[in-house]
């Protein structure tokens, strides 16, 4: 009988904290993440999953993560399969987004809380 083996597969991580914590009755993370990813040209399901500790951005190439770390920053975590992106696709497309959410909450005032 032949050993069974299962290979794992490397996945694409990146993130960024805020000052703006993620909240799902003040939305402003979300929001500044959805804007970004329009923006950019990333497709995404427009039914946000959510509670009240986090949030879910599914997206045919991706998946957007938001929390409230303890020290209370939000964080926008983004993830992929290896096979999705080259790394240096990854790098420049999430580097874009991260920095354009940054925009997008300070010129809505509330990454500056």
């Amino acid at each position: 009988m032949a050993a069974a083996t299962t290979a794992r597969i490397a996945a694409h991580t990146a993130a960024a904290a805020f000052k703006e914590p993620y909240r799902r009755e003040e939305p402003d993370l979300v929001y500044a993440v959805l804007e970004a990813l329009r923006a950019h040209g990333i497709d995404y399901d427009p039914n946000v999953e959510a509670n009240d500790d986090w949030a879910l951005i599914w997206s045919p190439r991706m998946r957007i993560k938001l929390f409230t770390q303890k020290n209370g920053t939000g964080v926008v975590k983004i993830t992929a399969p290896a096979d999705r992106f080259t790394p240096a696709e990854w790098d420049r497309s999430t580097g874009e987004v991260l920095r354009s959410v940054y925009g997008n909450l300070e010129r809505a005032g509330a990454g500056l809380r």
